[in-house]
């Protein structure tokens, strides 16, 4: 058995942190899936922003598969910005905008222009990390999970057995 007060000196700040880390990211969660449930034509919104995961990619784009983008929702988006928008339902697609009309956006979709309407658009990309959509689709898989949900789990049982 080891002593409590040699485990608690070390693992308390640690712990510590660790929870308010996993608060944060406990209340982003319930307010993106609150969201959802709210608006479920829409792709989830916090504090205004999307976010949303690159499935698929052209070469133009500056952003590669499985980038975590940030999207805004702007009234006002230019020719040379990242414009997600919707496509038959659910879909939804990031394309570089080429030139903005009244009401419409001129986007360059694979070679070809193709003009979105203001009421399908999502809004413009403003943020994009690469390694964060990463570690979100492999989260989302069985390792991830194994990982971040059966391991943890583990570490809390085995520290359970040890302390007390």
């Amino acid at each position: 058995m080891l002593k409590k007060g040699k485990v608690y000196r070390y693992l308390n700040p640690a712990l510590i942190v660790s929870c308010v880390m996993l608060s944060i990211v406990l209340l982003v969660n319930i307010s993106l899936l609150l969201s959802s449930i709210v608006r479920p034509k829409e792709p989830p919104r916090f504090l205004g922003f999307s976010p949303l995961i690159i499935a698929d990619t052209d070469a133009s784009l500056d952003v590669t598969k499985n980038d975590l983008i940030s999207v805004r929702q702007t009234a006002k988006a230019v020719a040379c910005d990242l414009l997600s928008y919707k496509v038959g339902g659910d879909y939804v697609v990031t394309n570089r905008i080429v030139d903005v009309k009244d009401d419409v956006y001129v986007v360059d979709e694979a070679g070809k222009v193709v003009n979105v309407d203001k009421d399908r658009t999502i809004g413009s990309v403003v943020a994009k990390i690469g390694w964060l959509g990463k570690f979100m689709v492999f989260t989302q898989s069985m390792w991830g999970l194994i990982l971040f949900v059966g391991l943890p789990a583990m570490i809390l049982i085995v520290y359970e057995l040890v302390v007390e």
